[in-house]
């Protein structure tokens, strides 16, 4: 996937699970934690596989499942501002968009060797870094965390900063997505039965601080139906800033009305 991305084949994915064969209730789980964080992701088999939906492998599997998946749509705004920003880029030169795929090495922002041959994790734009369990039976994962940065450990017990070479234990319930110091990601907290019903659901704004206490990050928002944002109508890029423990929002391209706020505003650091 990797690969992928930075060719240019930036909605790519697999499907999970397989396309053929029939996998352990374990592994799909584990395969559901990753993909979850991955840009194009869909259950989806041959017509001879067994069947998989999601409540077929036990309670508990479905769960894990089901926590995957909502830890999917709740990151949906910062896909969508990923994928607009890709989109966008370069036709605007006031203007700076987001000129990455969604998902990338970790060396994309980096320069630390030690993360130049990994490839069993990435970034999902420059403010999460995802490593995901691929073995059965994994009691525990190491991680490398570029050290040019300070990261926090988003599904963790605290939001204690880490940076380098880690080993974290990995129960089955263990999502590994560490939120990049410096950043702030927008997100969907209110669990709905599509995207479609979140359409005017307030955000929330989750600000990991760098060393010196400073973040920064982008909303994109359109109407979520037409072709209007080609012509510059219905969106909106807004961008924040926190500094001297102050947040900052500033409208950069486009004039949108919409019924949705920020609701909440979270902070690691």
């Amino acid at each position: 996937l990797l690969s992928l991305q930075v060719t240019g084949i930036s909605f790519s994915g697999a499907d999970v699970g397989g396309f053929f064969g029939h996998p352990d209730p374990e592994l799909l789980v584990r395969w559901y934690q990753a993909a979850a964080f991955q840009p194009f992701v869909r259950g989806h088999a041959h017509l001879d596989t067994p069947r998989r939906e999601p409540w077929l492998f036990g309670e508990e599997n479905t769960q894990l499942i089901g926590n995957a998946v909502r830890a999917r749509y709740e990151y949906l705004p910062l896909w969508y501002t990923l994928f607009a920003g890709e989109a966008m880029a370069g036709d605007d030169g006031a203007f700076m968009m987001i000129d990455a795929p969604p998902m990338r090495p970790l060396w994309w922002h980096s320069s630390d060797e030690a993360v130049a041959s990994v490839e069993d994790a990435w970034l999902v734009g420059d403010s999460l870094l995802v490593a995901p369990v691929l073995n059965a039976k994994q009691a525990q994962r190491e991680v490398v965390l570029p050290s040019d940065h300070i990261w926090y450990d988003v599904f963790g017990e605290d939001f204690k900063s880490l940076t380098g070479r880690i080993t974290i234990p990995t129960p089955m319930e263990r999502l590994l997505v560490f939120h990049r110091g410096g950043s702030i990601v927008p997100k969907r907290e209110r669990r709905r039965r599509s995207s479609q019903a979140m359409a005017t659901d307030p955000f929330t704004l989750t600000v990991a601080l760098d060393g010196s206490g400073n973040a920064a990050g982008l909303l994109y928002v359109d109407d979520g139906f037409s072709y209007d944002f080609e012509r510059g109508k219905k969106l909106i890029w807004r961008e924040f800033r926190f500094t001297d423990n102050t947040l900052e929002a500033k409208s950069l391209r486009g004039s949108f009305d919409l019924d949705a706020a920020i609701e909440r505003i979270d902070i690691m650091g």
